[in-house]
């Protein structure tokens, strides 16, 4: 049952993988580009595929501030993030596949790869869920007709500043704990 399970974590990793590939070729296709009729460069590729899993993290452990920053101005750290979930999900089925085959001895090094893939999972996707609330937030907080603008403004200043300082604190946790995940790699062994 084990096997066919992780049968089907890889095929649905290298379809996936194609399917990232293909949007990738695809969006220097597009008819039209920019306004003097080219198309725009692609900004620079922060993590190229790799067969190797471990390889494979290094470019979310080196960018793990990008990635839970708020705001993100970078145009090819954002593009990185936006892929990131499913680079995750392969990331995980990889380390998953390797586990299989590796000897027992290894595992605890392929554990603590799946351990860093949730951590970096978990932590894109609170990301997502604050930045959701800043908008729910900042749509609410406009909407409301009884206050003047002044005070509705002073009101959603404050609320974003506060909000902001949670998240940079909240970050700084998620930060240690991918970095926590990612040194129990190397304390486990080299295969």
């Amino acid at each position: 049952m084990k096997a066919t399970n992780l049968l089907v974590i890889a095929l649905l990793a290298a379809l996936m993988c194609g399917a990232l590939t293909a949007t990738a070729a695809g969006k220097g296709n597009k008819k039209g580009g920019n306004k003097k009729g080219g198309n725009k460069p692609e900004p620079e590729e922060v993590a190229p595929a790799t067969d190797d899993p471990f390889e494979g993290l290094q470019p979310f452990i080196q960018n793990v501030d990008q990635l839970l920053r708020l705001n993100r101005t970078d145009k090819a750290i954002a593009s990185f993030a936006n892929e990131a979930p499913g680079r995750m999900i392969l990331l995980r089925g990889q380390f998953a596949t390797q586990r299989a085959a590796a000897p027992p001895t290894e595992h605890p090094r392929f554990d603590a790869g799946l351990a860093t893939c949730d951590a970096i999972s978990s932590s894109l996707d609170e990301r997502k869920k604050f930045v959701a609330q800043l908008e729910a937030a900042k749509a609410v907080g406009t909407s409301n007709k009884l206050r003047t603008r002044k005070e509705a403004k002073k009101t959603a200043d404050a609320f974003n500043e506060a909000a902001r300082n949670r998240w940079t604190q909240r970050s700084i946790e998620l930060r240690q704990q991918i970095q926590a995940a990612y040194a129990r790699i190397a304390t486990a062994g080299t295969p």
